[in-house]
């Protein structure tokens, strides 16, 4: 008896990917929402005694609960432990390494360091990693990325986050691009490498940018070209790098597009589809869209934008400002603070080197951080904070529990205030205000 090999339909590939997706979603929910009733109700009946994440199947589990463990089987995949304190941290388990496509350590299990925690790889007194041990534990590589891992002074809890958003938090339509590596994840097919260059897993960053087969179409935009020390790893760092670099994000956004495309035509049709045309084909359907939509290129806005020039705060306040840099060559990130008065006075300032996180967000975190210690640390009772990265500010005025790779630090820094009230959120302005009352 022979049996013909199960085909699935573009439609039926997109059903069950959302249908994971969404199972995924009510995991997340039960890792992260334990007070909520779906949460307490789950929990006494299938996982008493331990989370989600390392609960077991049983024979006596219902339809509902067998589907989200397949949901948890998505999150098991992608998410990732942002470090708070490392006590729920397994180390040689768990994915907790700043790296998308290696979280897991992958040096030798060292004999009766099975059950290691993360918390086992930080110095008790300094609350800093203890680099002797990473050296003796780790690769090279893997100790680099442990000490790109910044740590607080105070005791913050490890916490689950997706590291596919920019905001840390498990949306359905971050897992909904059905590239092969998706499609693999989720049992539809069971390889992965790319069709074009037979060599990679076909992911959404391969896909659309790392694919050897499509650097004849990235070579033939100029405007895009990166500088030969800048490297991007995820879709968001290349979107940033091409932003930073004052760099069209509008082409860079159609090309993209133009090569999703591109690959679904290739896969579903009989028709050539040479990649030399991708590049020409996204700048004509760019100039089109400007054309039929009157619109002006992100870098035109930057360009006429007026200059946004400091203002000192109402008086008998003070106002500081804080900012980040990284210098990559001595991996090292420099937080820089300044307090002035009323009158524009300088009061106060600080600056302070510490090692290269892992992405350069952080360090503007950091230094928003160190800014509201150190305009405590001499005696400011209130004071306005002021910066220019809007992620930052954003995540300070809100109440919400942060899932970003900075929130932790941003929240410690919080909670050292007693109230904390905004000012003013300009739309179009760089410069963002916060009123914090010690």
């Amino acid at each position: 008896m022979s049996f013909e090999p199960t085909t699935y339909t573009s439609k039926e590939i997109t059903l069950a990917l959302i249908n994971d997706a969404l199972l995924a979603k009510q995991a997340w929910r039960l890792v992260h929402h334990k007070e909520s009733l779906f949460c307490r109700v789950f929990k006494a009946k299938f996982f008493p005694h331990c989370s989600i994440m390392e609960a077991s199947d049983t024979t006596l589990g219902s339809y509902a609960w067998s589907s989200i463990l397949k949901g948890r089987d998505v999150l098991n995949k992608g998410a990732r432990w942002r470090v708070g304190c490392g006590e729920s941290i397994g180390v040689w388990n768990d994915a907790w390494l700043p790296s998308l496509g290696y979280p897991r350590v992958l040096s030798n299990l060292v004999t009766s360091l099975e059950d290691m925690k993360v918390i086992d790889l930080i110095d008790p007194v300094s609350k800093q990693w203890d680099e002797g041990l990473l050296q003796g534990l780790f690769s090279f590589q893997e100790v680099e990325l442990i000490m790109s891992i910044p740590l607080r002074r105070t005791y913050i809890d490890d916490k689950l986050i997706w590291p596919y958003t920019s905001s840390g938090n498990y949306t359905v339509k971050s897992e909904a691009l059905p590239v092969k590596r998706n499609l693999r994840r989720r049992k539809i097919i069971e390889e992965d490498t790319c069709d074009h260059c037979k060599s990679s897993a076909e992911s959404e960053f391969h896909a659309l940018w790392e694919c050897s087969t499509l650097v004849l179409a990235w070579n033939s935009v100029p405007e895009l070209w990166l500088h030969h020390d800048q490297n991007a790893q995820t879709m968001l760092e290349l979107i940033k790098l091409i932003h930073d670099e004052g760099k069209d994000v509008n082409l860079l956004a159609m090309i993209l597009w133009t090569v999703w495309n591109r690959r679904n035509k290739l896969r579903t049709t009989n028709e050539d589809y040479p990649v030399s045309q991708v590049s020409i084909n996204a700048k004509q359907a760019l100039t089109e869209y400007h054309q039929a939509n009157q619109v002006v290129t992100l870098q035109s806005l930057v360009r006429t934008r007026a200059r946004v020039n400091w203002s000192p705060p109402p008086a008998e306040n003070f106002k500081v400002n804080f900012d980040g840099a990284t210098f990559k060559e001595i991996r090292m990130a420099g937080l820089g603070v300044m307090i002035r008065n009323s009158l524009g006075q300088l009061i106060a300032s600080l600056s302070e080197l510490v090692n290269l996180p892992y992405s350069s967000d952080i360090v503007e975190a950091m230094a928003a951080a160190r800014a509201i210690y150190f305009a405590q640390e001499i005696g400011l009772n209130s004071f306005i904070l002021e910066g220019d990265f809007e992620a930052v500010i954003k995540c300070l005025r809100s109440d919400d529990d942060s899932f970003s790779p900075f929130g932790h630090t941003l929240a410690a820094a919080k909670a050292t205030t007693e109230t904390y009230c905004c000012i003013s959120f300009p739309i179009f302005v760089d410069l963002v205000t916060l009123l914090l009352t010690a």
